[in-house]
């Protein structure tokens, strides 16, 4: 049985034309399948169940938008909305995230010597470098209209398990590179200090 949330808040079609805008680049850098009929997706991949989507303009960024799925929907499942939302479905625990603190960059620039430089570095769409498992698919569906549908086939920004997901691979790559000698450095999701 599929699942839907009601009617999506009204910002998709507030603002449509970067909403469009969002889904062309999405399906262009591969992170979306679609657009897809109920009928095809569900012959493709099952039973899925899709969570309400809003657009909301980027703080401090004019003209930039992004795409938020609300994976806590339903807080609480309700005769109408059964379905328990897709956090609910993951361990948090199982996926711990090792973010820097404001204490340990505030500890490293108040050592440096005179002299010293600092960059920051932000890796762009960092969630969209973390392909899902065909199996996580059915809880990914995003709906744009009443018979069309997208598989958000990275993962999503508020979906429990992401930050974890990437932390690896944002960990790995801190190691790498102070394994070359670059550093001090530390992050915050896709954020990277180097002094």
């Amino acid at each position: 049985m599929h699942k839907f949330p009601p009617i999506d808040p009204p910002s998709p079609l507030t603002y449509i034309a970067e909403f469009t805008k969002i889904l062309e680049h999405k399906l262009l850098k591969g992170c979306y399948i679609g657009p897809i009929s109920k009928t095809t997706l569900t012959t493709l991949i099952g039973p899925f169940q899709s969570s309400p989507i809003s657009i909301i303009p980027k703080p401090g960024q004019p003209g930039k938008f992004c795409i938020v799925q609300n994976f806590f929907f339903p807080l609480s499942p309700t005769p109408i909305n059964s379905n328990p939302c897709i956090n609910s479905l993951t361990a948090f625990d199982s996926y711990p995230t090792t973010w820097g603190k404001f204490s340990i960059v505030y500890l490293l620039i108040s050592r440096l010597p005179p002299g010293s430089e600092a960059a920051t570095c932000n890796i762009a769409e960092a969630y969209c470098t973390v392909p899902l498992h065909a199996s996580q698919w059915p809880a990914a569906v995003i709906r744009a209209k009443h018979d069309t549908f997208y598989v958000d086939i990275c993962a999503a920004f508020f979906a429990a398990p992401s930050s974890g997901a990437y932390a690896h691979i944002a960990n790995a790559g801190t190691k790498i590179l102070r394994s070359q000698g670059i550093g001090p450095l530390d992050k915050w999701v896709d954020d990277h200090i180097f002094i």
